[in-house]
C-alpha cells in the first residue's frame, strides 16, 4: 500500500515537470522566438502531431483486488486531475470568445503600448484612445475605472501569481480591457466581480476558489497575448494544452498506476520524438 501509493506521488511529480517543461518553456519558447516567423504554421504542425499522438494512446484498466489501493490512488491525484480539467474549461470558454466575429484579435500601431509607461503619455484624451484602442468614453467612467487597475495590479501580484505594475501602460492596459471592461463569465461570475470580492474582502487577499484564481490569471495571460499580436498563436497553444490534458485525464481517469505510467512513458516518448523532429526542420518557418 505504501509503495504503491508513493509510485503514485513519484508519477504525479513527474507528470507535472514534464508538463510544466512542455507546456510553458516548450510551447511559449516557440510563440516568443522571434527567429520563428510562421509561428501559426509551426503551432499547426504541433497540434497535428499531438492529435495523433493522444489518438494512438489507448489508456487501458488492469484489474486489481486491492481496491482499497485504487481508491487511496484515486483520492490522491483528484487535485492534479481537477486543476487539468478547469484548465481545460477555461481554454475553451476563451477560445470560443475569441473565435466570435466581435472579438478583436489584433492591436493597431496607434494603440501600441509595449515598452512605455504611464507617466510618458501625454494627457487624458490620448490615454483613453490607447486603452480603450478609439472607443470613446465619459471621462468621468474612465477616471473610475482606471482609477481601480492600481489596485488591481497590486492584488493580482499577490492573488493570482502575476507580475504587473502599475507605472507599466501595457500592464495597466490589460487589467483594464480584461477584469474591468471584458464581461466574459465563468461559471456565472465575470473577472470584475471576482477581483472587486477580493479587494473588498478583510484579511488576506484571496479568491473564492481555485477556479477563479485560474480563471484571473488565463485572462491576463490572453490580454499580454493579444498586446504582441499572437491571438492566433494563443488560440493554438489552447487547443494543443487542451488535448494534452484531456489524454492525460484519460490515463489518469482510466488506469491505476501501472498502467498509467506505461501509457504516460508511451505519450511522452511520442511527444517528446514530435519536438525533436520539429526543432530539426525549424529553419523552414523562419
Amino acid at each position: 500500500m505504501v509503495n504503491a501509493k508513493e509510485d503514485m506521488q513519484v508519477f504525479m511529480l513527474t507528470e507535472n515537470s514534464y508538463s510544466d517543461l512542455f507546456l510553458q518553456a516548450i510551447i511559449y519558447h516557440i510563440l516568443t522566438n522571434k527567429a520563428i516567423s510562421k509561428r501559426v504554421d509551426f503551432l499547426s504542425e504541433v497540434l497535428d502531431f499531438v492529435s495523433k499522438a493522444s489518438n494512438e494512446i489507448m489508456p487501458r484498466t488492469i484489474k486489481k483486488n486491492n481496491i482499497f489501493q485504487d481508491f487511496a490512488n484515486c483520492i490522491l491525484s483528484i487535485g492534479q486531475r481537477n486543476e487539468k480539467r478547469v484548465n481545460v474549461s477555461i481554454h475553451e470558454l476563451l477560445n470560443q470568445q475569441m473565435l466570435e466575429p466581435i472579438y478583436q484579435k489584433t492591436v493597431h500601431e496607434n494603440f501600441d503600448c509595449k515598452g512605455r509607461f504611464i507617466c510618458e503619455i501625454d494627457g487624458k484624451k490620448d490615454l483613453i484612445n490607447i486603452i480603450l484602442e478609439g472607443k470613446r468614453e465619459k471621462y468621468e467612467r474612465f477616471n473610475e475605472r482606471f482609477s481601480q487597475c492600481a489596485a488591481l495590479c497590486m492584488v493580482l501580484n499577490i492573488s493570482a501569481g502575476r507580475q504587473l505594475s502599475a507605472d507599466y501602460l501595457q500592464h495597466m492596459k490589460v487589467v483594464y480591457r480584461e477584469i474591468i471592461e471584458d464581461g466574459l463569465k465563468y461559471n456565472g461570475t465575470n473577472a470584475h466581480t471576482m477581483v472587486k470580492k477580493v479587494v473588498n474582502s478583510t484579511g488576506v487577499a484571496t479568491f473564492n476558489s481555485i477556479k477563479e484564481s485560474m480563471f484571473i490569471r488565463e485572462k491576463i495571460s490572453r490580454g499580454l497575448f493579444r498586446e504582441c499580436n499572437l491571438i492566433d498563436e494563443y488560440i493554438l497553444k489552447n487547443k494543443i494544452q487542451s488535448i494534452y490534458y484531456n489524454t492525460l485525464l484519460e490515463i489518469y481517469d482510466k488506469e491505476i498506476i501501472y498502467g498509467i505510467k506505461d501509457s504516460f512513458i508511451m505519450y511522452l516518448k511520442k511527444i517528446t520524438d514530435m519536438m525533436i523532429g520539429l526543432l530539426y526542420k525549424i529553419d523552414e518557418y523562419q
